[in-house]
């Protein structure tokens, strides 16, 4: 079954306007995105449990489970619901079954990320969201993600995985040099996205935007003489071919720059890319202490 969602524009400015405003509340953002997209779906679709979305522009940046679907129900009370960036992606034989990775976990979290010898490594084409210059960004410790990790080692001990640890002095971009591919990958850290700076001219901007297409995400990490931050297209090049699942637990690690007829780029389909079998992100700010019990919850379940 097609059914044809209509003029982008409208269904654009309400996920504008329901990221705005969400509360966890049913509110009349959510019930016009839900009239929009999930009205007469038909008793067929409706009625499996399992809900596979390849999300193209906005729409990318929606959670689906958060809408309402019927009278004081949500669509996450009803089914279980997957993203994928591709059809293609799914139908990839070498992420089938037989392909699981068999390495040991790796969790990454607890980065220092001051730099000893002052010194900046950022790139000074590249500024934040809040248009500071990476090389300049200065992120507050965070360490509750040493404990947010070992409450994670113990999850996954529960279920006979072994985990390999990278805190603290560690939690570098060698962590992530993998030799065989991990079962699971669970990073904890701050998560930034960065886009060309608006005092270039454009000139510069074009020639940034061609070697860095769209907003580029990434993930801070303990300074190292590779550098301080991991990127999306870093992320993409590891080794995860089989991983059964990738954790980014950080601020923004589902967004990106949309990418019209592509979805989004982000740190999520670079995961894809590097060959992980499912990965889980965030689409706004984590707060740090309540995430620790969150994942570990999520983890045992």
């Amino acid at each position: 079954a097609v059914k044809d969602l209509g003029l982008r524009r409208p269904i654009d400015q309400a996920i504008t306007a329901w990221r705005g405003a969400i509360d966890g509340k049913p509110s009349a953002e959510g019930t016009k995105l839900s009239q929009l997209l999930l009205a007469d779906l038909g008793a067929d679709v409706q009625s499996r449990k399992d809900w596979i979305i390849e999300p193209d522009g906005l729409i990318a940046l929606l959670p689906f489970e958060a809408l309402p679907n019927g009278v004081d129900r949500l669509v996450v009370e009803q089914h279980t619901v997957r993203y994928a960036t591709s059809m293609a992606h799914l139908a990839d034989s070498e992420l089938s079954a037989s392909a699981a990775a068999k390495g040991t976990a790796r969790i990454i979290a607890d980065a220092r990320y001051d730099r000893q010898d002052g010194a900046a490594s950022g790139t000074s084409p590249l500024r934040t969201a809040s248009n500071k210059r990476l090389g300049d960004l200065s992120l507050a410790p965070l360490p509750e993600t040493r404990q947010e990790g070992e409450v994670v080692e113990q999850a996954l001990a529960s279920m006979g995985i072994r985990s390999e640890m990278r805190m603290g002095t560690d939690a570098t971009i060698d962590a992530f040099a993998f030799t065989t591919a991990p079962q699971f990958l669970h990073v904890a850290t701050h998560g930034f996205l960065l886009a060309p700076a608006v005092d270039m001219d454009s000139a510069q901007k074009h020639r940034v935007s061609v070697l860095v297409p769209g907003l580029m995400a990434g993930l801070a990490l303990t300074p190292a003489p590779r550098g301080d931050y991991l990127m999306a297209q870093d992320l993409a090049g590891l080794n995860l071919r089989g991983t059964q699942l990738v954790v980014l637990s950080a601020c923004d690690t589902g967004n990106g720059q949309v990418d019209v007829g592509e979805g989004l780029t982000s740190l999520r389909r670079a995961t894809e890319e590097a060959g992980a079998r499912a990965s889980l992100t965030s689409l706004w700010p984590v707060p740090s202490q309540v995430t620790v019990k969150l994942m570990g919850d999520f983890y045992r379940h």
